[in-house]
């Protein structure tokens, strides 16, 4: 992982253990974490989170590309510099592709963040590259709605809101992101399908109508 470079990805300079605690040590990107921004603007212009959307699925792309799944991605493990560039980081809890996702004893282990972890994650399955693809979709619904798909404050803690996450389809953003694009929308509902068969396998598969799609918004953009 210390040898993983792309532009939007943190550059770890060194892993390793001091005083008897892991430590990652990593290039200091000025700006803020992406969960920040949403929170001090409740929602983001689709522009914007088309952007960073594309920018975060190149970085992952990289990441897959060298056989690593992140295992973790939410708006908290992106962060945005002060030009615009995103880089995807914390990669504490990242794997080689498929490693087997057990503690020592053998059990299974839950990786990654209620709310945003996938579905087979959530039952304690292996997380493949389709989990972060998962994850980054639940993201771009977090950046257009300004909420999470399942309110946690509904759950009387995290194992609800996990349980709910591992059995339920999410919504559209449309439903209360009501101008969000329908290829955005289709873009969303193939990353963050239930069913992993049903999803996205590859980066591959969706960064090319992404970047086109975020082109498009450009242009509109410029147009007006």
């Amino acid at each position: 992982m210390a040898q993983l470079s792309h532009p939007n990805v943190v550059t770890i300079y060194d892993i390793g253990l001091l005083d008897m605690r892991h430590y990652i040590a990593m290039e200091l990107v000025e700006g803020e974490s992406l969960s920040a921004r949403i929170l001090r603007e409740e929602s983001l212009p689709i522009l914007e989170a088309m952007d960073i959307f594309v920018q975060a699925a190149r970085g992952l792309k990289a990441a897959h590309d060298a056989g690593v799944v992140h295992r973790d991605i939410k708006p908290g493990n992106i962060l945005i510099g002060e030009r615009g560039d995103v880089k995807i980081v914390d990669f504490g809890l990242a794997r080689m592709q498929y490693d087997e996702d057990e503690e020592e004893d053998g059990k299974p282990f839950c990786s990654g963040t209620p709310g945003f972890i996938s579905p087979e994650q959530a039952r304690g399955e292996q997380a493949l590259p389709a989990s972060d693809i998962y994850a980054l979709g639940v993201t771009l619904y977090y950046m257009l709605t300004g909420k999470p798909p399942f309110d946690p404050m509904e759950f009387k803690d995290a194992v609800g809101l996990i349980q709910k996450q591992a059995e339920t389809e999410l919504p559209s953003p449309r439903l209360s992101r009501p101008d969000t694009p329908e290829a955005m929308d289709r873009i969303f509902s193939f990353c963050a399908a239930l069913d992993p068969e049903q999803r996205y396998k590859s980066i591959d598969e969706f960064l090319e109508p992404a970047e086109n799609l975020l082109r498009k918004l450009q242009i509109e953009q410029v147009s007006i």
